[in-house]
């Protein structure tokens, strides 16, 4: 498990105020990316982030964050980062805090998935192979990329026995299924990508062909979906319900949210191919926990908590009527993790200093008799 590290920011410079709208995204006239490059030694990426407006603007700070799928997240203020090797494309953001000419701060986030090969050597290796029927056989035809070009094809069908060549002819003596694995070498690199085969009565019933599922890497607003379906080596094409009005398309997508709140994302997944005469249709959904789950906006509207200086550099002070002696403050990052938290000594007034803490962003919340309620702040 990668363990987080706290301290996000680099390059803060001053602010004026943050408003209730603060750290909401920016506009379209804002946008924020980033180019990667590997790097010795092996592993190692550099990455050159870039900020663009329309108009003059100030960037308090840029925030890196990377994490895989079934890994821990991991946080960065350099813009060199050495990946752990993954069978998974890591989701790399780019989170820009951006203080435009308006002096309302927001946030500009750029994402990308970044390969990493186990082999290094495999940079810009790709395999892949399609399945289509043949007479009393099945066809396996190569379908691969490779920078380096390719030099040998090796298959596995599954059921002891082997081939070589771009493309092959294989008959299996029973159902299966089988998991038919081709191996290419170029270069240094060699890579392999499986796929599973069954060969069934005609028209094989579609609950048995297709099998739903996906998996998910998040990160600040940002969500990374990787289609994991059993497609018993048939065509597919992956929708995704991104669970706020909006969809993509393909086995691995990157979306940005708006909000750090729960969504339920769906993947609608079509199958086709040699073992059914129609298409099949299945979907797989899941609720993806977002970040804090008090909205900013509905707590500054009724003032209930107020935070000053922003930014602060030593001393924060809380203000308003949820700070009311015995009520319970934690300080949370932006994902929603407990930094520090006690409890409300006197009416009137809460004074916190994080010494410790590094410049960011950050959620203080307060829960008491008047209920709960956020306010976001930042440390400079």
């Amino acid at each position: 498990m990668i363990r987080p590290i706290h301290g996000l920011a680099i390059a803060a410079c001053a602010l004026l105020r943050l408003s209730a709208r603060a750290q909401a995204p920016c506009d379209s006239s804002i946008s924020a990316s980033f180019l990667s490059e590997p790097t010795d030694p092996p592993y190692t990426y550099t990455f050159t982030p870039s900020v663009q407006s329309q108009d003059a603007f100030s960037l308090s700070s840029i925030n890196w964050g990377f994490v895989s799928p079934g890994a821990g997240e991991q946080y960065t203020q350099a813009p060199v980062i050495t990946f752990p090797p993954s069978p998974d494309p890591y989701l790399v953001c780019l989170e820009a805090l951006v203080l435009p000419s308006s002096q309302v701060l927001c946030q500009a986030t750029h994402c990308e998935l970044i390969t990493v090969p186990a082999d290094t050597n495999c940079n810009g290796v790709a395999p892949s192979f399609t399945i289509s029927a043949g007479q009393g056989s099945i066809t396996f035809s190569d379908q691969s990329i490779a920078t380096s070009g390719i030099t040998s094809y090796s298959w596995d069908f599954g059921d002891g026995t082997y081939g070589q060549g771009g493309s092959v002819d294989h008959g299996f003596s029973s159902p299966g299924p089988f998991q038919v694995c081709l191996t290419i070498t170029a270069g240094a690199c060699t890579a392999t990508v499986c796929n599973w085969v069954y060969l069934g009565p005609p028209d094989v019933p579609c609950d048995i062909l297709l099998h739903p599922a996906f998996s998910y890497a998040r990160l600040f607003r940002s969500v990374a979906l990787f289609d994991r379906s059993i497609a018993s080596g048939m065509n597919t094409l992956v929708e995704w319900d991104l669970g706020d009005g909006t969809a993509a398309y393909g086995p691995a997508v990157v979306h940005t949210y708006a909000d750090m709140l729960d969504h339920i994302v769906c993947a609608h997944v079509t199958l086709w191919g040699p073992l059914n005469t129609d298409s099949c249709h299945a979907s797989a959904c899941q609720t993806l926990p977002g970040g804090i789950a008090a909205g900013i906006e509905d707590a500054a509207r009724v003032q209930l908590l107020r935070a000053s200086p922003v930014p602060f550099t030593d001393a924060l002070d809380l203000r308003g009527p949820a700070v009311v002696r015995g009520a319970a403050w934690r300080l949370l990052d932006l994902h929603g993790r407990v930094l520090e938290e006690g409890s409300v000594a006197m009416d009137g007034v809460l004074t916190l200093r994080p010494y410790a803490l590094a410049p960011g962003s950050y959620v203080v919340h307060m829960t008491g008799p008047s209920g709960a309620s956020a306010v976001r702040v930042v440390k400079q």
